[in-house]
């Protein structure tokens, strides 16, 4: 091998991406053959360890209550919407639009990346993540969060290792076992079992609640699958086949290893040039997958897109897409739709390097036959105007905008004196803790009466959380008669100043930010 793509003498702890599996799957990645981790990279298993000891407690209740509800009991439901297409060709950019349809659900990130919770698990872990996770994705800077819409496959891979995602971003020197559950057909009965089981369970859990409403599935391995996601879903399961220019995907697809290996690798990275091997082959045998299976797909259940013609015209597009599947598409879907595309008109996709000389000698011919399959047809539709929603008039998006903030700063006052009241009433201290819960509330609230977050609504809610303290410490002094506002602040187990004030600093942290983003959401 050349040499690497990067070197990390002693990489930061940031933990896996199954950091939320419980302890079991953990067992099983650690076993099921042993990877081969140097001692460099056990920072990161230790703290992803201790990240699923905690998930694993958070959601044993519901995880034993509602395993044993499926395995006797599996509600009926209408077969998924499932969008296909390699990696970094605009199956995210789909997703995220056919999400706003409210007859659609898509799993969120912290049902993906902690599958084996429920309801309440979900709800904790949905507000616990909030301030922990980057408001960007590191690969190409798309929003993202713990509600945002995810990829089924992480699920998949969090609660049964049945996925090919930890040879693609932790132990790449494992791909002979882990890869063989992108297409399935080498699986053994036992593992293809494990797979299928929790593919559909998750989405049963998801419509459980739900059971109007039909899940919309995204996942770029699910494009060498169509035959087993047929047997498994039946014949009335709707395909999409979303493409890109295989230059653009390549590309894209290299930068995005280089991207997200640094942080989720558990062994030395590849080198360039086996990167790009892998990369190739893969992306050439998926879509080869795709072609050979297509004709299992019943008439009228595959619709296909190129991510130039959606870009140029979503809305037009996404209703094309719908009378082909047979689906319906109603006014509020497409103003939610509307909403989001307005929100996310001035983003900006990465802008990659071109190739050298000798880079294009060596992957135009042998991406020649998917290139000539996906740019072939009539030309790239002109940029089609979008209409904005009445609901982001610019006569009432100040006055909302103000409203939301007022909103924010009420809801801190109400929530500290109300914190405060309890302190003094029960002669207890202010925790910090609490900062949290109220940061949580003002910023959905304040967000719900903006209709739509910004970075100013933001800054409100973030600094009316944090003073939230402070205010319910001084109603505590007040009330009790007695003694300055920052007696209030002192701990209550007893921690000295050095930790106290970290404590402080990181509850402050997470109500602050749990404020900010949920305040500066933009659909």
């Amino acid at each position: 091998m050349s040499q690497s793509r990067y070197q990390q003498s002693l990489p930061a702890p940031f933990p896996p991406i199954f950091c939320l599996a419980p302890l079991d799957v953990w067992w099983r990645f650690l076993t099921s053959p042993t990877p081969s981790i140097s001692w460099k990279y056990l920072p990161r298993v230790g703290v992803g360890l201790l990240l699923s000891t905690i998930a694993t407690v958070i959601t044993l209740p519901e995880r034993l209550a509602v395993g044993a509800l499926l395995r006797v009991w599996r509600p009926r439901r209408a077969a998924p919407v499932i969008i296909l297409g390699y990696y970094r060709s605009g199956t995210t950019f789909l997703q995220f639009l056919l999400d706003r349809d409210p007859a659609l659900l898509s799993p969120k990130w912290n049902e993906a990346l902690a599958p084996q919770g429920y309801v309440l698990s979900w709800t904790f872990l949905r507000y616990l993540l909030l301030p922990f996770l980057g408001g960007n994705r590191p690969q190409d800077n798309v929003s993202f969060g713990s509600d945002f819409p995810a990829e089924d496959d992480f699920a998949l891979c969090n609660w049964a290792m049945a996925s090919s995602l930890p040879s693609r971003h932790v132990v790449p020197d494992l791909e002979d076992t882990y890869k063989r559950f992108d297409n399935l057909n080498d699986l053994t009965a036992a593992e293809h079992s494990r797979w299928s089981w929790h593919q559909k369970a998750l989405v049963d859990k998801m419509l459980l609640l739900h059971p109007r409403r039909r899940a919309l599935l995204k996942s770029p391995c699910h494009t060498a699958r169509i035959r087993h996601l047929i047997a498994l879903f039946g014949p009335e399961t709707r395909f999409i086949h979303i493409t890109r220019h295989p230059h653009a995907v390549f590309r894209s697809n290299v930068a995005l290893f280089d991207a997200l290996d640094p942080i989720y690798h558990l062994q030395d990275p590849l080198s360039r040039e086996e990167l790009e091997r892998r990369i190739l082959a893969d992306y050439l045998s998926t879509e080869a997958q795709f072609e050979a299976d297509r004709s299992a797909i019943p008439a009228g259940m595959l619709a296909e897109v190129r991510l130039p013609d959606l870009q140029a015209d979503p809305l037009g597009e996404v209703q094309r897409l719908y009378r082909e599947l047979d689906l319906p598409l109603s006014d509020a879907a497409v103003e939610k739709m509307r909403l989001y595309l307005d929100a996310e008109k001035d983003y900006r996709g990465n802008k990659h390097a071109g190739w050298t000389d000798a880079e294009k000698a060596r992957l135009e011919p042998a991406l020649a036959s998917l290139t000539k399959q996906f740019e072939s047809g009539p030309a790239t539709l002109a940029k089609a105007p979008l209409s904005a929603p009445l609901i982001l008039d610019p006569k009432t998006r100040i006055p909302r905008l103000l409203i939301g903030g007022l909103l924010a700063v009420l809801l801190s006052i109400a929530g500290a004196v109300a914190w405060g009241a309890a302190m003094a009433w029960f002669n207890r201290p202010c925790h910090p803790f609490w900062c949290w819960p109220i940061g949580v509330v003002v910023g959905l609230a304040s967000r719900f009466l903006a209709v739509r977050g910004s970075p100013i609504l933001g800054a409100i809610a973030g600094v009316a959380a944090c003073a939230s303290l402070v205010l319910a410490a001084m109603t505590a002094a007040w009330l009790s008669g007695g003694g300055s506002w920052t007696d209030w602040l002192s701990n209550p187990v007893g921690l000295p100043v050095w930790l106290f004030i970290p404590n402080i600093v990181f509850w402050w942290h997470v109500g602050g930010m749990s404020a900010w983003k949920t305040a500066t959401r933009r659909w």
